[in-house]
């Protein structure tokens, strides 16, 4: 009775990306940033190689990092030129 629920806040794990609530994700300070992990697996691959994650190597949001849609747009940009090839009628 009488309780008050906090909020959660959620923050990414860098590594694996999940939602984490920061009231029961493993922390780590990094160059004044504070990460938030949702497991020790998360928290040893950032220790290894923490630029390669952190907010201070100008990708926040993983966008460069290997995401899946890469290489579906390499795949996209290829079949388009080959499309664009075909309908020309460019068979040199």
């Amino acid at each position: 009775m009488g309780r008050h629920h906090q909020a959660s806040k959620k923050h990414a794990d860098p590594v694996c990306e999940n939602n984490v609530d920061v009231n029961a994700a493993l922390q780590y300070s990094y160059n004044d940033d504070v990460y938030y992990f949702d497991s020790e697996e998360c928290l040893q691959v950032f220790k290894k190689n923490p630029e390669k994650f952190s907010m201070a190597s100008g990708d926040r949001h993983g966008l460069f990092r290997g995401k899946w849609w890469v290489p579906v747009m390499v795949g996209v940009m290829v079949v388009g030129m080959g499309t664009v090839m075909i309908l020309s009628g460019d068979n040199h």
